[in-house]
């Protein structure tokens, strides 16, 4: 998914280009997969990104899917916003 955030943030008509980017985290593709094949019980990708952004001090998750990441972020305390509220 990493391989292609330049073609989706270019489609999407944003200006952000690599050098504005300090470092990207991605959610292990093999996990992703696993989640869409199995979307049931308890899976770790609804709690990546809130744990993820709890390890790195991230405050603050936008995310425009929110049923995959509104669990995580619960959990650890990250506030979260969908982008169509901003």
């Amino acid at each position: 998914m990493v391989r292609d955030i330049w073609r989706d943030l270019a489609r999407a008509g944003s200006p952000l280009l690599p050098l504005h980017f300090h470092s990207i985290n991605s959610v292990p593709e093999e996990m992703w997969l696993s989640f869409q094949m199995h979307r049931q019980g308890l899976h770790p990708y609804p709690f990546w990104k809130g744990k993820t952004c709890h390890e790195l001090g991230i405050e603050v998750l936008i995310d425009d899917a929110t049923m995959d990441v509104w669990a995580g972020c619960s959990e650890h305390c990250i506030d979260y916003f969908h982008p169509d509220m901003l």
